[in-house]
């Protein structure tokens, strides 16, 4: 068995829970850190305990997942807000080198984000004047960037002539990001010199132009410059690089090399750009599969799994704000011949089925589970993920879907599955909206990002409204479970938690 030590990018269901629901197996035993010294949200992780936690644990370790911004950063949301010196910060990463040499067998992957800039205001995981200029911030950036590479229009000039951010902010903002670029400039240093063994560079909510693509040219340039390409991989993703990389490992481990078969509902499906991304889809979906050393194969005969890639034909709709769907979801998709092909490839070809339902961003909908349910297949996949960005979903769905082409399928995958229709379905796209619904209009005190430490009366309110929408619309399912209850870990309504149990009658 090989020991796998854990630093995750926070304490959150998706980076702390997940990896370790996986792939916490015969093969692999992870070694979590302790929850109580990796911090919450804004509180970062004590540095001197996690750095001492690291040092004992990878004394007898075979790897090292290990997040680049808890270690340096304290987390996810500290990295974007930390009053550290790029010398602390830098010191911090030093800890690598002292690990590698207490240790040099070890297999070290680690994962870097880029700082994001994301296009609205709110402080809630960001520093507090986002709250007043994270728009302007993000639109500054933008035409910054088109007018370096002369692609600046008379009107944005003339925007950005107008947009007022005070100068003490935006010169913070542009000091945090040149922080960050140096620590992943470092990270690939550490690549060449062989105290990382591998890298992701993953973007956190990212866009063709702006502050986070000016940063990835460089960033690209030195990977580029060192020959690097091989070892370094840079693509949009985050809470899902936990799952990503073990199951790399698990990969390496079993000398395997998952052979996938990509399906689109429509021609054009692979060719949109997802929401809060920089690329085409399909671009992105062959990084995520590349990621866990699997190989793109073009026939159902040659692949052990199919990887289907719910997406519209023309651009994502949101869950997180209503919109009508147009022939991108209707018309320009064929799921009929989709689901008869899974259902062919699943059945008669013995072919593992991963799903990643991309249609809408944070969230999907009931369509995938009722054409699963009609074809009996809601428990005969490998995997699904439809949360959050799509390539959050992408590269979960494939670090589940992947793990279950060599292994025998138990119960601990069969929950995960139903965890996931659980949360990506029916909380995410459905029960979210309709509690912030009420939540706006009866509970003045509280909101969306801040409903309060353990509030009983939401959490309540919560579990029923999840109970009936299960009930409702998803009672095959809701009738082999028994759902005990919701929590938020974050003490917001955009990532929940859950807890239910399989009945005996439905146990594998």
């Amino acid at each position: 068995m090989k020991k796998v030590v854990y630093l995750p990018l926070d304490d959150r269901p998706c980076n702390y829970v997940f990896p370790n629901k996986l792939f916490n197996t015969d093969l692999m035993n992870i070694d979590l850190v302790d929850k109580e010294i990796i911090g919450s949200r804004k509180n970062a992780g004590n540095y001197d305990e996690i750095s001492s936690w690291l040092m004992d644990s990878i004394k007898n370790a075979d790897a090292l997942v290990l997040s680049i911004d808890m270690l340096v950063y304290g987390g996810l949301v500290p990295a974007r807000i930390h009053n550290h010196s790029l010398d602390v910060l830098l010191k911090r990463l030093e800890i690598i080198k002292e690990i590698k040499s207490i240790n040099p067998k070890l297999i070290i992957y680690g994962f870097s984000l880029i700082m994001r800039c994301p296009n609205y205001n709110t402080s809630y995981a960001e520093m507090p004047y986002y709250g007043e200029y994270g728009k302007s911030i993000h639109h500054y950036g933008q035409i910054k960037h088109k007018k370096m590479i002369s692609l600046e229009t008379k009107e944005e000039l003339q925007e950005l002539e107008n947009i007022n951010i005070p100068d003490k902010f935006l010169n913070d903002f542009k000091s945090r990001r040149e922080k960050n670029l140096e620590i992943n400039l470092k990270c690939i240093d550490y690549i060449e010199k062989g105290f990382l063994d591998f890298l992701v560079i993953p973007q956190d909510d990212s866009s063709e132009y702006g502050w986070t693509s000016m940063d990835q040219e460089q960033i690209w340039n030195r990977i580029s410059d060192k020959s690097l390409m091989t070892k370094v991989y840079m693509y949009p993703g985050a809470d899902e690089l936990g799952m990503t990389l073990m199951a790399r490992y698990y990969n390496e481990i079993n000398n395997l090399r998952p052979k996938i078969l990509i399906k689109y509902p429509s021609i054009t499906s692979g060719q949109i750009i997802p929401n809060i991304e920089d690329r085409f889809l399909d671009t992105m979906v062959k990084y995520h599969i590349s990621v866990v050393r699997g190989i793109v194969v073009n026939s159902l005969e040659e692949a052990d799994a199919v990887l289907f890639i719910n997406a519209p034909a023309d651009r994502m709709l949101s869950r997180l704000s209503y919109q009508r769907p147009g022939r991108g979801m209707t018309a320009n998709r064929n799921m009929v011949e989709v689901f008869d092909f899974l259902e062919y490839a699943r059945n008669e070809k013995q072919k593992e089925i991963i799903i990643a339902d991309v249609a809408y961003g944070n969230g999907s909908d009931l369509e995938v589970y009722k054409f699963l349910e009609q074809k009996n297949m809601l428990f005969n996949i490998a995997a699904y993920a439809g949360w959050n960005t799509a390539s959050n979903t992408v590269g979960s769905a494939i670090s589940q879907g992947v793990k279950a082409i060599h292994s025998k399928k138990k119960l601990s995958d069969l929950e995960f599955l139903i965890l996931r229709y659980i949360d990506d379905i029916a909380y995410t796209g459905y029960v979210r909206q309709e509690l912030n619904n009420i939540i706006r209009s009866e509970f003045k005190s509280i909101s969306y990002d801040d409903i309060g430490d353990n509030n009983n009366q939401i959490l309540l309110l919560a579990n029923n409204l999840m109970c009936s929408f299960l009930e409702k619309n998803m009672s095959s399912l809701y009738g082999m479970v028994d759902f005990k209850k919701i929590s938020f870990p974050w003490n917001r309504l955009y990532e929940a938690d859950f807890s239910f149990e399989i009945k005996n009658e439905f146990m594998i």
